[in-house]
């Protein structure tokens, strides 16, 4: 079979999608930004449903499919001493889902940062 190995291209879908997340994300960040722009509060509830309301179930799907396979279709080895699969030396750290959480460590809802956000993408002049 030509081409790269599964597992590279599971991965560069998932950053993919995980960019594409984020760049969505971005503009609805300042977009919210002006919309509720001093009422800090507003700004807050619709940011954080944004974020709760964003689909992350396909991206954590190729993540648990590549915690699952990769080890496999890498054939890493097995360290019969610590009973741990190892990847490169160092135990295999498997992906973490993503989520709000992750998301928000990107865009929190703190509106003084996301108008600052929006002034830089929009022209309000």
């Amino acid at each position: 079979m030509d081409g790269p190995p599964a597992w590279v291209l599971r991965l560069k879908r998932i950053e993919d999608w995980m960019e594409r997340i984020l760049a969505i994300a971005d503009l609805a960040w300042a977009e919210t930004a002006v919309e509720y722009q001093g009422d800090d509060r507003r700004f807050m509830q619709v940011w954080l449903q944004y974020v709760e309301e964003v689909d992350y179930g396909r991206v954590n799907k190729w993540i648990r499919d590549h915690n699952e396979y990769f080890p496999i279709e890498a054939n890493l080895p097995y360290d019969i001493h610590t009973g741990k699969i190892m990847n490169g030396g160092r135990p295999f750290e498997e992906k973490e889902s993503i989520g709000s959480e992750w998301l928000l460590g990107y865009y929190p809802p703190d509106p003084r940062q996301a108008i600052r956000k929006a002034y830089e993408l929009f022209d309000f002049a």
